[in-house]
């Protein structure tokens, strides 16, 4: 099992106050078969000695350093570098429990997956943590069937790469868009999802990631705060383009993308005229929403009218 070769790849910008513990969980991991990428991207803290340090101590780790360009550009740098059969990510201020890998890679084997997925736990600054995904049971899908679930915006299947494994033929053709930074990772899994047969999903909680509140209500400051629905457009150009059906389930991808930003544009006081265009970009997506009974359709109706009376309310009751 462990002549199977796992590149592990680690995006890091000035993480010094994590980094030691993100790598060291790492490098501990009972799967000693790792390629350890770690890319600098041109940090101005002390993350690249810490980097040259941990290289010194295990000659698994390969250590790239790069001007900064953003996350998306040093994972694509970190795919390019890869040589291992199997494809994971790790967050540079996050950690992982020390059999990770190698229950997923028993996973991978054993259902003849071409992806894994692990659940993950949320954690606070106050060292609390909060499991995802509570509602789900270990399960095996097909590609239909997760492709069909994730373009219904079905969040266990819109998550992060870094909770998964992939096997490297089907991700050894894509990349991160780089312009994108909210919503990357789903047009990245949109696309590995059409290169597969078979997905698995294990309940067990084995990624630690940091909960970092208050990064919502600055991601409506600046451009990227709409990136999400420009992944929704280029997957839907990727389909077209590949001869890939659109199901039915695309109409709730768009709607549920659409009803986001404008929940949010009220939530954190977005200015008027994005407010009035992207109430616009939701009605039009919710006429071919498929309802799902009364509560959805009061919501739909809230939304598209009584806004502002709807996000007080809701947010008040969070």
């Amino acid at each position: 099992m462990n002549s199977n070769k796992i590149s592990v790849i680690v995006p890091i910008y000035n993480s010094e106050e994590y980094l030691n513990q993100c790598i060291r969980s790492i490098v501990n991991q009972t799967y000693k078969n790792l390629e350890i990428i770690l890319v600098n991207d041109g940090s101005t803290d002390n993350s690249l000695n810490i980097c040259n340090e941990w290289k010194q101590k295990d000659n698994r780790i390969v250590v790239i350093d790069k001007p900064n360009g953003g996350v998306a550009r040093a994972r694509n740098l970190g795919l390019d570098k890869a040589s291992g059969d199997f494809i994971g990510f790790v967050d540079h201020d996050d950690y992982i429990e020390k059999e990770m890998y190698e229950t997923m890679m028993n996973n991978m084997i054993k259902h003849n997956a071409d992806i894994v997925m692990c659940s993950s736990s949320g954690v606070y600054s106050d060292g609390t943590k909060t499991k995802s995904y509570t509602n789900y049971k270990s399960f095996e899908i097909n590609k239909d069937e997760l492709i069909n679930r994730m373009l219904s915006y079905e969040k266990i299947f819109c998550s992060s790469v870094w909770s998964k494994l992939y096997k490297r033929e089907v991700v050894s053709s894509i990349r991160f868009e780089t312009d994108i930074t909210l919503g990357d990772d789903y047009y990245y899994n949109g696309i590995a999802y059409t290169n597969i047969e078979k997905f698995y999903y294990d309940e067990k909680s084995l990624y630690n990631y940091r909960v970092r509140e208050g990064t919502i209500s600055r991601n409506i400051e600046d451009n990227h705060f709409f990136d999400k629905y420009i992944v929704v457009g280029r997957l839907s150009q990727y389909y077209s383009k590949n001869d890939i059906r659109e199901s039915e389930a695309f109409n709730t991808f768009k709607f549920a993308t659409s009803y986001e930003i404008l929940y949010r544009l009220y939530e954190y006081k977005g200015n008027s005229i994005e407010k009035k265009k992207w109430k616009k970009t939701f009605k039009k997506h919710a006429k071919k929403y498929p309802k799902k009974g009364f509560k959805d359709s009061l919501k739909i109706f809230m939304m598209k009218y009584l806004t502002f009376l709807y996000t007080k309310i809701t947010i008040s009751i969070k």
